[in-house]
């Protein structure tokens, strides 16, 4: 057959292979850029919830919010993304690359948002903090959601609908998959959170170009495209100073401060910061550890507490929840309680903090004595065998989301399961904004488990802890100085007036019998399931706020052998109590 005899749809058609090859490409960059979509949502998610917590507190009630403002702008982007499906093939695609672009910068911007609603003065609503969390969220997982009904709408003009809407639900759900299982885990470490959204930004940006260089054939036009997503990239880099220093602003509450250490690791964000008169270490924006006296000696006496109340004062084998700035593992093993410490604390990076403190915990964590476990403290009791002699809870907040399972009725029955007939456990129970009614129902579930339980106290602050002991509380002063001049001066006890046995027993603020009235007919227990101090922070309001009597309860049952030259000290602040 002579080639003049080839039918016509026979011959080659270059023109229809190069647009064919161009249309792949197109569907390759829509593809990819829903991977994306799926990868950054569900990473933006996860990371404004860490940023809510930061900035708001890191009370449970942060999750269900930040969840509502996902589904509501992944519903309503969704809706407006349907209504623009209508538009003509030509303008779709173009219609995708500017709403692609558009969601990734917003992405990237609002944890500004957030940070700059948290730190600004904004009267009502800078104290509603569901609509700050509401105008950062929202906005840009709306974008974000619209984009899947025109991505959609773009593939199938290419091939099969259903087709089509398979591929676009199975590129989005691995890619929130792999933002849901990485952006904490392996991108925060390294490129922090600000950085991470700048980085998704960025790739977003990148997609959208791509796509609006392979439909534009102007020049002028693609040049113009991508000197504005180069000077948008130059500002993402900008973007993670920006937030580091809002809060800064917001930890410092204008006081100027020196930044010792910033660092967005896995479980937390870390900060430590030098004020004009001490140094303060904060965990997720909240305070949790400073050489401020009244820390130093609650987290003194946390520690050596044990050891001056054993009965036979040998060392036992001890664990402690939760690692902070490491000046209760320091007093602990200082004062001789323990041969060993098994410590775990979910937050794994506490080398940078414990040198920090060094002057205050006695170098805890390279003492051979102590064994670190980057894991969560419940749940390393749970697999324990072990019968410990001492147990230490320094944890955060009994509100707090990641404390609130060390102050039910479950966890004290495990750590019962866990002491040594013998055994001590000294539960750190800061009163900070807790409602008086989550103080009472806090003290009766601890009675429950341990009924010779005494409340401790430092005066003139709300840092305090409640003390189980096998039977019922009796502190010779004898003995009890003997062991406070066993510990070594490295402690620092004179330093803050914790080497006197009678000014020590003066923390001692309630015994059982006044603990059991202070509790009076209350009946609520904390549980796993039901956990009242949870329920309390969803009403926003629980009464007035817990004051302790700085004046003890009970003391003279538990002191024996006050020296007679005190005695009239004694009497004189048992007066002031009755």
């Amino acid at each position: 057959m002579s080639p003049l005899s080839i039918p016509a749809d026979e011959l080659p058609d270059p023109a229809g292979a190069q647009a064919r090859r161009g249309d792949a490409v197109i569907e390759g960059l829509v593809c990819a850029s829903v991977f994306a979509i799926g990868w950054a949502a569900l990473s933006h998610q996860a990371l404004m919830t860490r940023l809510a917590i930061l900035f708001f507190g890191n009370g449970i009630a942060v999750f269900p919010v930040v969840l509502a403002a996902f589904l509501l702008g992944t519903g309503a982007g969704a809706w407006l993304g349907c209504r623009r499906t209508l538009l003509p093939k030509e303008r779709l695609a173009g219609f995708f690359c500017a709403l692609l672009a558009a969601g990734g910068l917003s992405l990237a911007l609002s944890p500004l948002i957030l940070g700059g609603y948290a730190a600004a003065d904004l009267g009502w609503m800078g104290k509603t903090q569901d609509l700050i969390l509401l105008a950062a969220v929202f906005p840009p997982i709306c974008l974000i959601g619209a984009l899947l009904p025109v991505a959609m709408r773009v593939l199938s003009a290419r091939t099969e609908g259903f087709r089509a809407a398979g591929r676009i639900y199975a590129l989005d759900s691995l890619g929130g998959l792999l933002g849901a299982a990485t952006a904490n885990t392996l991108f925060v470490p390294r490129l922090g959170v600000q950085g991470t959204l700048s980085s998704q930004a960025g790739v977003l940006l990148a997609l959208s170009l791509g796509l609006y260089w392979r439909m534009e054939k102007s020049g002028a036009r693609r040049a113009l495209a991508l000197a504005g997503a180069a000077a948008c990239w130059a500002a993402l880099a900008l973007l993670p100073a920006r937030l580091e220093r809002l809060y800064l602003s917001e930890i410092s509450n204008g006081v100027p401060v020196r930044l010792l250490l910033h660092q967005e690791a896995r479980a937390a964000s870390i900060t430590v910061v030098d004020f004009p008169t001490h140094r303060e270490m904060f965990l997720d924006g909240i305070e949790e550890a400073s050489t401020r006296p009244h820390h130093v000696r609650l987290f003194m006496l946390l520690g050596i507490l044990p050891a001056l109340l054993s009965e036979d004062g040998a060392p036992a084998e001890g664990f402690m929840i939760a690692f902070g700035a490491g000046m209760s593992a320091g007093a602990v093993l200082q004062s001789g309680a323990v041969s060993s410490l098994d410590v775990a604390d979910v937050n794994g990076d506490v080398r940078a903090i414990a040198e920090l403190f060094r002057e205050h915990n006695a170098d805890s964590l390279d003492d051979a004595r102590l064994r670190f476990f980057a894991e969560d403290g419940r749940d390393f009791l749970s697999r324990s065998r072990k019968r410990y002699g001492v147990i230490l809870a320094d944890s955060t907040h009994p509100l707090a989301y990641d404390s609130w399972l060390l102050y039910t009725r479950e966890f004290y029955e495990l750590v019962r399961a866990r002491l040594a007939p013998e055994g001590v456990f000294a539960l750190w129970v800061p009163l900070s904004q807790l409602p008086e009614d989550s103080f009472r129902v806090l003290v009766k579930t601890f009675l429950e488990s341990f009924p010779d339980a005494t409340f401790w106290n430092v005066p003139g602050s709300e840092q305090s802890l409640l003390l189980a002991t096998p039977r019922p509380l009796s502190i010779d002063l004898g003995r009890f100085q003997d062991r406070l001049d066993r510990i070594p001066k490295t402690l620092r006890l004179k330093e803050y007036q914790m080497d006197d046995a009678f000014r020590l027993a003066g923390f001692f603020n309630m015994g059982p019998r006044a603990l059991r009235a202070f509790v009076g007919g209350e009946t609520r227990l904390n549980t796993d399931d039901l956990p009242y101090g949870q329920r309390a922070i969803f009403r926003k309001s629980d009464g007035p706020m817990i004051r302790i009597d700085a004046e003890p309860k009970g003391l003279l049952s538990v002191v024996k052998g006050v020296p007679e030259e005190r005695r009239a000290e004694l009497d004189r602040r048992m007066s002031l109590a009755a």
